[in-house]
């Protein structure tokens, strides 16, 4: 009976792990035929290097990107150039997908599973459909982007869950894969997909503003440790320090929010009328920026050309030998031609478009001259002075009005001072109470304290118990259905 049992227990253990084996291997097919063999992935090298247009299209709207004169660009705005770098990255993660699930779901359970196509009526149940052309207009490959797969944390971890993947759509196959790439970048927002690389001053040496042709106020400084000084100040004037330095600093990490149509007249825009700022920086660059009329969201319109007006020529140091001026010109001349190309990119990039910037970006900008002045100190100093003089008079005058007491009666013979004796000293005052206020404020503190304290305990047994459950569900790999 013994034996038997045991014979039992053998077979069930082989059927137990036949079973999870082949669960298993069917979970982690890579997008492969029955046959196993590497049948059609969704992207292969040859494909992305025909790949020529890319549709991102959900309920709210699509966005085209498209290959022109060997740039990618945005056909929503304009055919400004795209973020080559977002759109590279995400066509090499569908080539390189890996360890993609098969969820076996029928057409009925697509809306669970956010995979309806776009144009369906249950819009909260409806994906984001991709599809990739070539040359010719022929589709290469095409998918639809689902609901996000989230991991579930450890019981009484914190955050809930957290994405680790997606569940994606072969409309012409008609599979529904699990991957393990969230794709959260990928949107059907043109503002999304533009090229946001803009100018930046990161060592402004000069800066002015001018207005109807006129210069509202000019900054300059000799060197790059050097404070940047007001030009022009008066005996009576001076400079706001931080506000002077905001100007040196307004441009050192620009961007922009969105480009404008161009086929907007420039008094839409404010660039027939505009203020204008002009900075050098220490390479010898130019950046004129031009500042328009306000956006209906409190945005500015601008423009901005750069261009390199820096040396051309080297003058050589005294006692330089041959050699040493060999190679310094050598040096300057691969600096020259590269400050050259970099002012020739800049201005091949970005003249001729308005960009849509925060008004954040250009408020240290706007500011008049006065507005770069500090307060005169006398004139504080006046106000400040008023009301102590005013109270003063008050307590000599009513200082002036006391009555003053009766004489007393003149005494040949004042007594004596009585002796102090050691029962009669005088003891030291106490000192006055603790404020009840300070001694609860005091109280609060303590107890801020013990739980802050105890918040911390908590906070890593918690990281704790998350890291427990990582490394448990590292080790689940079923799927279930949200």
């Amino acid at each position: 009976m013994k034996t038997r049992q045991l014979l039992y227990l053998f077979i069930g253990v082989v059927i137990v792990v036949a079973v999870g084996v082949f669960l298993q291997r069917r979970s982690s097919r890579d997008w492969q035929s029955d046959d196993g063999s590497a049948r059609s992935k969704l992207l292969t090298e040859d494909d992305l290097a025909r790949i020529d247009k890319v549709t991102v299209t959900d309920k709210d709207g699509m966005v085209e990107l498209r290959r022109k004169e060997g740039t990618w660009r945005v056909a929503q705005r304009y055919d400004y150039p795209a973020n080559f770098s977002t759109l590279s990255e995400f066509l090499r993660d569908l080539v390189a997908l890996k360890g993609a699930q098969e969820i076996e779901v029928g057409p009925s359970q697509y809306g669970r599973l956010n995979l309806l196509a776009p144009d369906a009526d249950k819009k909260d149940e409806t994906g984001t459909d991709i599809k990739l052309f070539d040359k010719s207009g022929k589709l290469v490959a095409e998918l639809r982007l689902g609901k996000e797969h989230r991991k579930p944390s450890s019981e009484g971890g914190p955050g809930g869950s957290w994405p680790d993947g997606r569940y994606i759509l072969l409309p012409q196959a008609q599979r529904v894969l699990l991957v393990g790439k969230t794709f959260s970048s990928v949107e059907p927002k043109p503002k999304s997909w533009l090229d946001k690389e803009f100018f930046k001053v990161p060592d402004m040496k000069t800066g002015k503003l001018i207005e109807a042709g006129k210069t509202v106020w000019e900054v300059q400084r000799e060197k790059k440790t050097d404070d940047m000084k007001l030009v022009g100040l008066k005996k009576d004037e001076k400079q706001d320090d931080s506000k002077v330095r905001s100007i040196s600093t307004a441009f050192s990490w620009a961007s922009f929010e969105d480009v404008a149509d161009p086929a907007l007249p420039p008094e839409k825009t404010g660039m027939d009328k505009p203020k204008t700022f002009v900075a050098s920086d220490f390479d010898g660059f130019e950046y004129t920026v031009k500042i328009g009329k306000k956006t209906k969201d409190d945005k500015y319109y601008l423009a901005v050309d750069v261009a390199y007006k820096g040396p051309t020529k080297r003058t050589p140091g005294k006692n330089e030998s041959d050699d040493d001026k060999k190679k310094k010109d050598a040096e300057f001349k691969k600096t020259l031609e590269k400050n050259r190309k970099k002012a020739a990119d800049l201005h091949k990039r970005l003249s001729g478009w308005v960009f849509v910037v925060s008004k954040y970006t250009v408020d240290d900008i706007l500011k008049e001259r006065k507005d770069l002045l500090k307060k005169p100190e006398k004139k504080e100093k006046e106000t400040a002075a008023k009301p102590a003089a005013k109270s003063k008079s008050k307590k000599i005058a009513a200082k002036g009005k006391k009555v003053a007491p009766a004489a007393k009666p003149a005494v040949k013979n004042p007594p004596a001072p009585k002796k102090k004796t050691a029962g009669t000293a005088l003891k030291p005052p106490k000192p006055p109470a603790k404020p009840k206020a300070k001694a609860a404020a005091d109280d609060l503190k303590k107890k801020v304290q013990q739980a802050a304290a105890k918040a911390a305990g908590n906070a890593v047994k918690k990281l704790n118990d998350l890291k427990t459950g990582v490394d448990k569900a590292k080790t689940d790999a079923k799927v279930k259905l949200p």
